[in-house]
């Protein structure tokens, strides 16, 4: 018993020597002037607190992009310009059919004098 009692006692002994120092340590420097600085540092994923869903009308190419993931917006903020080229061709068109419409009703009303 007393043998145990001594060798656990020894055992105890040598760990406690070789876990190493946790003690505390300090670093001192002159006092001076100077700015403030306070870093945070964190570990794990951030999420955020409120989650917008926002919508668009159209689709189509981006031309512009100027807002990111987790970016803060206001209310008339542009994030996104699309191409508008694809939209101007389609209006492009609709006003030549008119204007052959219109061409082909003064034809009609001369054809009809």
């Amino acid at each position: 018993m007393a043998i145990a009692v001594l060798l656990s006692a020894a055992s105890l002994g040598i760990w406690w020597s070789l876990s190493g120092d946790a003690s505390v340590r300090y670093e001192t420097v002159p006092v001076a002037i100077g700015d403030l600085a306070r870093d945070v540092n964190a570990t794990g994923s951030v999420n955020p607190e409120l989650t917008i869903i926002v919508g668009t009308y159209v689709s189509g190419v981006i031309q512009e992009l100027s807002c990111d993931y987790n970016t803060e917006i206001k209310r008339g903020q542009t994030c996104a310009k699309i191409d508008p080229r694809p939209y101007q061709s389609i209006v492009d068109q609709a006003k030549t059919s008119l204007a052959i419409a219109k061409a082909q009703l003064e034809k009609d009303k001369a054809s009809l004098t």
